[in-house]
């Protein structure tokens, strides 16, 4: 049931509250399932190890990921200016960092600012997928690649990007990030006619990029 309110996400009793391009509504509460797929495995197993990690921090490490935090608000799902805890900031950057294949930082990010992927479409077909980055990706840094799973050509609304790869940069100029190949081998055989949503990060020494969106139809 769509509702004028503010902004809510998250479940009280049978109703659950959430958004969609449309604005607020609340709908029933489904009770989840517990599928253990590979990649939900791993998530899990990254979320257990960074909070260990937490707790074996100095107690001048932990002051300093919480002035960290106060000082560098984040956007949430319902598009409010959040501030997030110093536990809530090393799970969220250590997180990323172990999905870009580093290891758990203790220390907080020198804050050093990491340009954003500016990429090209080099090829949109489904079976010659190509997308190219058009600046130079350091070679110390990481991209996080995500896809939505494949969808109609009339959609135009997301919430489900899933890591597809992650990949260091190159230093070079059209430096391929996608194809079809790494779609299919996420997603199953690619077809003409559908549609991914698409996002990239850049991630360097626990500092990140925002995020690079595309809605790609495939030809």
């Amino acid at each position: 049931m769509k509702k004028l309110d503010v902004p809510q996400s998250g479940s009280q009793a049978s109703t659950t509250a959430s958004r969609n391009r449309f604005g607020q509504y609340n709908r029933t509460r489904a009770m989840p399932t517990q599928p253990r797929t590979a990649a939900q495995t791993a998530v899990r197993a990254n979320l257990t190890e960074v909070s260990r990690a937490w707790g074996q921090l100095t107690d001048a490490d932990r002051a300093a990921w919480n002035s960290y935090a106060a000082s560098h608000p984040r956007t949430d799902s319902l598009g409010q200016t959040i501030v997030l805890t110093g536990h809530m900031m090393f799970v969220a950057i250590n997180v990323l960092n172990l999905q870009a294949g580093g290891a758990i930082q203790n220390a907080v990010p020198n804050g050093d600012i990491v340009d954003s992927l500016v990429i090209t479409v080099d090829d949109g077909s489904a079976a010659g997928l190509t997308v190219l980055s058009d600046a130079a990706v350091p070679v110390q840094a990481k991209i996080l690649m995500y896809a939505s799973p494949p969808t109609s050509a009339g959609r135009a609304f997301n919430g489900d990007y899933r890591l597809v790869k992650t990949l260091a940069g190159t230093g070079s100029i059209d430096q391929p990030v996608l194809t079809a190949n790494d779609l299919s081998a996420k997603f199953g055989t690619l077809a003409a006619g559908q549609k991914f949503f698409l996002s990239f990060q850049v991630v360097q020494g626990g500092n990140t990029s925002t995020q690079t969106r595309l809605a790609l139809v495939l030809t």
